[in-house]
């Protein structure tokens, strides 16, 4: 075998060389070893061995050493080789064959000067002996260094173009920020100019963060220190959120965004939620920078297939495409395409990098497909968990309360519950108004109730057919009012509401006496379907479901921050509006309880966004809810600050469809 230096590596052993076995046996006449190297001048030694014994390494230098002396050219030419072997008593070099070529040069080179080219004896596997020479040894390390070297020099070359293109990626948002920071130091501009200035200054300062947090990425990743979680969650309100995000670079250029899935929806997969959408954001990105015309799909399904499981999802885009001659390094650092890519469009080159990291740090991968002029395919699969007692739906579940799934007919009046006698257990006024809105108009008579107390007096004062009961709440919670409400012989269906989807919460609110569960934000269609399920009409709800279509998500709205409900409907208008109000209040109640360190509250103020969010069809704030709620877990001060801040910000955007139309 002859090695290859290409091939070679800091961590290339002996194996990866070339290892010869010429042997003789130790019978074999010393004048036979003589003429035996002169015919062969290509060896430098020969292992002395038999089927039962091995004696040892004959080297070209101290065979004809001996040979030509008088003395032992005569004693030797005619006897056996193993007695010349024996005679010299020399101890060859012994290696193993795992050992690394470094390894293998350090050892050599301490050796005393006058066996410093002797070969090498390498133990194999089995107790089978090669040996090694010298000149190929050392050959390989110069190689090998050769490589290294030029390796290096290309890791710095691309560093310094990564250097080059970041000092450019940073001081263009800079540029901006302190251009118009002094702007607004100047005080001369009106009002609606200082807030346009303010906006800019904090894209720019997104787009900073975002510089900093890919380096920080990909430093945690080349250090080995990068964690993930396992959390469930639901893919498609994280491709939704994703969607909602991308959507204000999209609409500008005038490209289409959408999401299909081609498969079952699962309620919840078992993965990294932040990660996951971390990939989204930059592969959806991505399509969207280097895409002029047409636009972007998503196409996302479960591959039961797979064990585990696993969710994959396609980013199409309609874009310039890559060159077949860089696809290969598509995915290395500090690189993109090429060199008009970064001119062109900029970017750092760390963004796919990463994201190819992350997904195999969440058990799947990330490739690619492109044909220049056509666009690009990017495929991210990841491991979805054992998904045991995962709900899947023909359509997806929508918490993100998007426009498409809640149309007017969810909010107006239907025979659909009849008169079911239903008591509306929540201490969220939004919640409340919301769920009551939509029931009542569904023919139910609904009575409401702010705790578990006040629920337990309107129980006994009361006819219900059903409970749907909030799991947390002040006062009394809802696992406490179950458990008191079976004690006393109830046995209504109690169905659970929760902001926590964790499938231990599930378990929780089952094993506390609920007869069923369902999520916030509040999902219409899957309230009506499940409250449905306990109406005397259900048998003909059942049969009357619509023929289910291809699910397929748009985006094309626009800034401020729109609820998802039709607020042209006077009731849903008002529901928003307090919410928006509400919200407001919260805001700076959570502020509150942040400088006095009082976690409990700040965590019990994020559960209620969680969930109350949502459901006035703002979904974009539950995830930052979640993420804040964690943080009050966690008591991490400074991630609830900034956590805080940026929903201050949402919250001044936050707006109805009605209010935006009116201006």
């Amino acid at each position: 075998m002859t090695y290859n230096p290409y091939n070679l590596t800091t961590n290339s052993t002996l194996t990866d060389l070339e290892l010869r076995d010429d042997s003789l046996t130790p019978e074999t006449l010393g004048s036979e070893v003589e003429r035996f190297f002169k015919s062969r001048p290509d060896i430098n030694g020969v292992l002395i061995r038999d089927e039962h014994q091995f004696y040892g390494l004959l080297s070209r230098t101290s065979c004809f050493e001996n040979m030509t002396q008088s003395f032992c050219g005569t004693t030797f030419s005619r006897r056996p080789v193993k007695m010349l072997v024996e005679h010299l008593k020399t101890t060859s070099l012994q290696l193993n064959e795992t050992a690394p070529i470094s390894e293998a040069v350090r050892e050599i080179l301490g050796r005393p000067s006058a066996g410093a080219y002797e070969p090498i004896i390498v133990k194999c596997d089995n107790d089978e002996y090669r040996f090694l020479d010298i000149t190929t040894l050392m050959s390989a390390q110069c190689d090998l260094q050769l490589r290294q070297k030029k390796i290096a020099e290309d890791a710095n070359h691309e560093k310094s173009n990564f250097l080059a293109n970041m000092s450019h990626e940073i001081r263009t948002p800079l540029n901006g920020i302190l251009g118009f920071t002094d702007v607004l130091r100047r005080g001369v501009e009106s009002k609606e100019k200082q807030q346009e200035y303010l906006d800019v200054i904090y894209k720019n300062g997104e787009h900073l963060l975002g510089l900093i947090n890919d380096i920080l990425d990909l430093s945690k990743i080349e250090a080995g220190c990068m964690e993930f979680e396992k959390l469930d969650c639901s893919p498609h309100k994280i491709i939704s959120d994703v969607l909602s995000t991308m959507r204000v670079q999209a609409k500008p250029k005038g490209l289409y965004l959408e999401c299909q899935w081609e498969s079952g929806v699962p309620e919840m997969i078992n993965t990294d939620p932040t990660r996951l959408r971390q990939i989204l954001m930059n592969l959806v990105g991505n399509a969207v920078k280097f895409t002029t015309e047409g636009g972007v799909k998503l196409i996302a399904k479960l591959d039961v297939s797979h064990n585990p499981p696993q969710f994959i999802v396609e980013v199409h885009d309609t874009g310039i495409g890559i060159k077949p001659e860089n696809m290969k390094n598509i995915f290395s650092a500090f690189t993109q395409a090429d060199s008009s890519i970064t001119r062109s469009f900029g970017g750092t080159g760390l963004g796919l990098t990463i994201c190819r990291q992350i997904a195999e740090g969440l058990g799947g991968d990330l490739a690619v497909e492109s044909e220049v002029g056509q666009g690009s395919v990017f495929r991210l699969r990841v491991d979805a968990g054992t998904m045991e007692d995962v709900k899947i739906f023909d359509v997806p579940p929508t918490e993100a309360l998007t426009a498409e799934s809640y149309t007017k007919r969810n909010y107006e009046a239907s025979n659909q519950l009849q008169s079911l006698r239903v008591l509306l257990v929540d201490d969220g006024k939004t919640n409340r108004d919301l769920v009551s809105l939509v029931l009542t108009n569904a023919n139910a008579v609904v009575t409401c109730a702010e705790n578990g107390e006040e629920a337990l007096s309107e129980y006994e004062d009361g006819l219900f057919d059903l409970i749907l009961m909030d799991m947390q709440m002040p006062e009394m919670d809802g696992y406490t009012a179950t458990q008191i409400l079976r004690s006393r012989g109830c046995s209504l269906p109690i169905i659970a509401l929760t902001a926590n989807a964790m499938r231990g919460d599930r378990k929780k609110c089952l094993e506390a006496g609920c007869s069923d569960f369902l999520t916030k934000p509040i999902n219409i269609d899957s309230l009506l379907q499940t409250v449905g399920v306990y109406s005397p009409l259900s048998d003909a709800i059942t049969q009357s479901q619509p023929e289910e279509k291809p699910y397929c998500l748009t985006t094309n709205d626009n800034i401020p921050i729109l609820s998802d409900l039709p607020t042209d409907i006077p009731q849903l208008f008002q529901i928003v509006e307090e919410f928006i109000q509400r919200f407001k209040l919260k805001i700076e109640e959570m502020q509150m309880a942040l400088d006095k360190e009082n976690w409990k509250l700040l965590e019990e103020l994020a559960h209620w966004l969680k969930g109350t969010g949502g459901t006035a069809g703002f979904g974009c704030l539950t995830e930052l809810a979640y993420q804040l709620e964690s943080a009050a877990q966690q008591k991490e001060k400074e991630s609830a600050n900034l956590l805080i801040s940026e929903l201050r910000t949402m919250g001044s955007r936050l707006t109805t469809k009605n209010a935006v139309s009116s201006v």
